[in-house]
């Protein structure tokens, strides 16, 4: 789907319930990495908005951006927060919503700081793209039949896939086994 298509997409979900994703980044260095997210997200047809806003530098700024979600959006959310260095932006982030959960997928891999945010914060985390876009479609699967319909056949494609290659390994190894005489 392109992008285009999924962020008017976006404003449709805003308003019938159908659920998206925001994804929130610290800056516009991680670009390449939400863009990878993004993708991901649109292999599932899910909506999103992407935002840069600083835990650090913009706390106000965070907390009326997640509060526009929070009480303007209607429908399932789910929060994605890319931020590097630092997990302070999916920590701040998880206190702050209630309507959805904040998935951690920073694009300074591994982060650890991401794992050890207080009390309180209940972020998860998640290193690949296409693993935090998969978890993002199995949540908001529950209230849109065509993002359950599209993880259904993502999965049928995975299990045909290992099919294939299941009837075809016999035959690799023993050509591996003759090269090894």
């Amino acid at each position: 789907m392109a992008t285009k298509e999924i962020n008017d997409n976006f404003s449709k979900a805003w308003t019938d319930g159908t659920g998206f994703a925001v994804i929130l980044s610290g800056s516009d260095s991680d670009a390449p990495h939400v863009a990878k997210i993004a993708k991901a997200l649109g292999d599932y047809g899910i909506p999103y908005d992407a935002r840069v806003c600083s835990a650090h530098k913009q706390a106000e700024e965070l907390h009326h951006v997640l509060r526009s979600y929070e009480n303007g959006a209607k429908g399932p959310k789910v929060y994605i927060s890319t931020s590097s260095l630092t997990g302070a932006l999916s920590g701040v982030a998880s206190w702050q919503v209630i309507r959805g959960p904040v998935l951690s997928c920073p694009s300074d891999i591994p982060n650890s700081s991401c794992t050890g945010n207080p009390s309180g914060s209940s972020n998860a985390y998640i290193e690949k793209p296409a693993n935090v876009a998969r978890c993002a479609a199995q949540i908001l699967a529950w209230n849109n039949p065509k993002i359950l319909q599209r993880l259904a056949d993502s999965k049928q494609e995975k299990i045909q896939s290992l099919e294939r290659a299941d009837s075809e390994f016999n035959k690799r190894i023993d050509c591996l086994v003759q090269t090894l005489s």
